[in-house]
């Protein structure tokens, strides 16, 4: 199943209301790749320092946004299914 950002405005979720401009960002990215990315590539293609993304995912992590799974030497990032009301 391929996720979208429209995904979100048919759920009637307000999520630009809930999440702030980088973590809407980080989201939109992330669907846009069919709802999984690798951070690496996430960081370079948004431009941002490693530090900032790590604390963003983070707190989307927390906010159960997103699920980050270890991968070598990066992480891959998912949508959760259960905040896409799936």
């Amino acid at each position: 199943m391929v996720l979208r950002s429209s995904d979100f405005q048919r759920q009637g979720h307000g999520f630009l209301n809930v999440f702030g401009e980088y973590e809407h960002r980080i989201l939109e990215a992330i669907l846009r790749s069919d709802g999984v990315a690798y951070q690496d590539k996430l960081r370079r293609e948004l431009d941002m320092s490693k530090s900032k993304l790590s604390a963003l995912v983070k707190n989307l992590e927390h906010k159960h946004a997103i699920t980050k799974e270890r991968y070598f030497r990066t992480n891959i990032l998912k949508v959760n299914r259960e905040f896409l009301g799936k």
